[in-house]
């Protein structure tokens, strides 16, 4: 070597020392698919949890006849179907839901897992958009001029079309 000086390259802002930073994104990229949804899930969740703020527990709301009754049995939905419970979920549906749902394979409780595994995104906008927005006309619970619930036998349901 004839006077030249050997230096390493130095680590790039924001890296650990000995590390060249960046330019290994490639492989971070299931690590940001999983964040990714991970995020997604953890917005569902909260949205979940943030239609039953304020109130002493869903069972406290379930036979209101006003739109917290609504919101207690949305939260109630969102809560079984997110942990399999999904005949569970379907008592939580009108009777014309269900009814609808028999034709399907797998009877009411398999097309609320289909809707809920395939659709769960639609229903955190529901949950956000159409629950703080109803407006109750007797049995019915109505967002834009659809009825999303029915009171029926003494408690709300949801119609299918909350999915």
């Amino acid at each position: 070597m004839t006077g030249e000086k050997h230096t390493t390259p130095e680590p790039r802002a924001g890296t650990a020392a000995g590390t060249l930073g960046p330019p290994e994104r490639a492989s971070r990229g299931p690590a940001r698919a999983r964040a990714a949804l991970l995020a997604v899930l953890v917005g569902i969740l909260l949205g979940v949890v943030l239609v039953g703020c304020g109130s002493s527990g869903s069972s406290a709301f379930a036979g209101s006849r006003d739109a917290a009754g609504v919101r207690a049995v949305a939260q109630r939905l969102a809560a079984a179907a997110a942990a399999g419970r999904y005949g569970e979920a379907c008592e939580l549906l009108t009777l014309r839901a269900r009814t609808s749902f028999t034709r399907f394979r797998g009877g009411c409780p398999g097309e609320v897992q289909y809707l809920y595994l395939a659709l769960r995104g639609e229903l955190s906008k529901w949950i956000a958009t159409a629950l703080p927005n109803l407006q109750i006309e007797g049995d019915s619970a109505i967002f834009e001029g659809r009825v999303q619930a029915r009171y029926e036998n003494g408690a709300w349901h949801l119609e299918a079309g909350i999915f």
